[in-house]
């Protein structure tokens, strides 16, 4: 029969991808599960889960004295601005937020 493999957008059997998750949501025979940042994308309908079950958070990380280091400050500063842009443009974030 072969392995089932999983990763975040296709499902493989036997090395064959039988359904791509945006595909299949698409084409209706699937739904997803998602951040509200989600990019508006045609056909798609963003939309919460009663009661705001799933909660997630992001973590950056770098090592205290690694090449990093000394970057962290404008990189924790890069991460919010894109997150912020990320919400700034999603219709279904701001409503939720609203």
């Amino acid at each position: 029969m072969g392995t089932i493999e999983l990763d975040a957008l296709e499902v493989r059997l036997g090395g064959r991808t039988i359904l791509n998750g945006l595909s299949g949501v698409l084409s209706g025979q699937a739904i997803g599960l998602g951040q509200a940042t989600f990019r508006v994308t045609p056909g798609v309908a963003v939309r919460p889960i009663v009661g705001d079950p799933l909660w997630a958070s992001q973590v950056l990380v770098w090592q205290k004295y690694g090449p990093l280091a000394e970057l962290a400050p404008m990189l924790i500063r890069a991460a919010k601005q894109v997150y912020q842009a990320a919400v700034d443009r999603s219709p279904a974030l701001l409503a939720w937020r609203a």
